[in-house]
């Protein structure tokens, strides 16, 4: 049986922090291959590590911003180093690059017989749904101005009635920066909903998964309402979305190429519109992208 050690980086509060961890949660428990998990913030806890457990394969969260202590050095050649593809973030020696979901829709220095594909990393959500008066619009995500929550709150205003929008917005572990601002954003969305038949409701305490996928069922749409943005990633957010199966509306951007579509696509429907095809057209994604499914792909880069 292969020993394969996960290592992420320290911050929570952090997109591809939460990746690595959802990837353990669903491959944890298996009886072929050993998998480790660490979050680790050094090169001293790094080579500790290794020490310890000798492992046959090391996947590294790495990104170059929260992994800057690992250098090429610190990597024994008798063990297969393994990387999480983000945003373009590339570390320079590796023996594969695992993808998610989609290759990169743009170049990249990674060549294809060092590239690995594998399906999303989806949860299994087995609590129940909400059975909503009015027409519930839920997002989440981390305070940027890119997401346009504040927008996202007039186009409700806009198109219903009536309605309930819950938003879940919290701060990266980095704070306040530019962009990134908790206070100002969610003024905006108070400043924007002017209709007096549509609630609003944020809550910003960040959350395990657990419950957000128990938030992000309790809507009957979930938006997310970024910005066109280049980028050779894939969200993160979607997957949590898929997970409770509950229809969802992304704008045409390229974090979302993997899930827009003629059905998704918040340009070319309304949300009523959306809401009421249900879930038949993710169909399709939660058969190629299953925890199961994932967790066989994931096991066999290492029997």
């Amino acid at each position: 049986m292969k020993t394969v050690l996960i290592l992420n980086h320290e911050h929570q509060a952090c997109g591809t922090y939460q990746f690595a961890h959802r990837i353990y949660d669903i491959v944890s428990n298996r009886h072929n291959v050993h998998y480790i998990y660490y979050n680790v913030d050094s090169r001293v806890g790094y080579l500790y590590l290794l020490g310890q457990h000798t492992p046959d394969y090391v996947v590294y969260n790495w990104h170059k911003d929260r992994v800057n202590w690992l250098t090429e050095a610190d990597m024994p050649s008798e063990i297969k180093h393994y990387f999480l593809f983000h945003d373009g973030s590339i570390f320079t020696k590796y023996d594969k690059y695992i993808f998610c979901g989609e290759y990169p829709n743009y170049p990249t220095s990674i060549p294809l017989e060092k590239s690995i594909l594998l399906p999303r990393p989806i949860l299994e959500y087995k609590d129940g749904y909400s059975q909503n008066l009015v027409p519930t619009i839920g997002s989440f995500g981390f305070a940027t101005d890119h997401k346009r929550f504040p927008e996202l709150v007039h186009l409700v205003n806009r198109n219903f009635k009536e309605a309930h929008i819950r938003l879940h917005i919290t701060s990266p572990y980095f704070g306040v920066t530019e962009g990134y601002n908790l206070p100002k954003i969610t003024a905006q969305c108070y400043a924007n909903n002017t209709n007096p038949n549509v609630k609003l409701t944020i809550s910003s305490n960040f959350v395990d998964d657990n419950a957000l996928l128990k938030f992000l069922a309790e809507s009957d749409i979930n938006v997310f309402n970024y910005a066109y943005m280049k980028n050779p990633g894939i969200s993160s957010a979607i997957d949590y979305a898929l997970s409770v199966r509950r229809p969802f509306a992304v704008t045409n951007n390229d974090l979302f190429r993997h899930v827009a579509n003629e059905y998704t696509l918040l340009e070319n429907n309304s949300m009523q519109e959306i809401i009421d095809r249900g879930i038949a057209p993710y169909e399709k994604f939660y058969e190629k992208w299953n925890p199961e499914e994932f967790r066989r792909q994931f096991d066999r880069m290492f029997e």
